[in-house]
């Protein structure tokens, strides 16, 4: 088999290489670390206790539904568009990540106004644990 025609052949430099995927590596398990940690801490302190059920079932739907369809969005967008789509994708992402932190202080806000205070928590035995 040969190689197209074109595209060098690069020697050397095999542990940068090895260190660059390494790096990417831990940098996408970090995000996906605090993706998940986020979105826990979203679902325990920002949702009304008494109403927790529908919260979750409700978040497990727009996650799920999200998951499929992004994808397919985002690369419409930088197929259909070229680079445009993919300042588009990127603008989004930026803008979502400049609204999370007001919409984050937002919510707790409304939690603190509207939702009860949380119940002590029971142990196996049915008594409330001391605070």
């Amino acid at each position: 088999m040969s190689r197209p025609e074109g595209i060098p052949i690069q020697k050397g430099g095999e542990e940068v290489k090895v260190l660059m995927v390494w790096l990417g590596h831990v940098a996408v398990t970090g995000a996906e670390l605090a993706v998940g940690s986020g979105s826990w801490a979203f679902r325990t302190q920002l949702m009304d206790p008494q109403r927790r059920g529908e919260y979750g079932g409700l978040s497990e739907v727009a996650r799920t539904v999200g998951s499929f369809w992004a994808p397919a969005v985002f690369t419409f967008a930088v197929m259909h568009w070229g680079a445009s789509g993919w300042l588009a994708v990127a603008g989004l992402i930026v803008l979502a990540s400049a609204g999370l932190h007001p919409s984050a202080r937002v919510a707790e806000r409304f939690a603190a106004a509207h939702f009860p205070p949380s119940t002590p928590e029971l142990s196996a035995a049915g008594a409330a644990r001391p605070a």
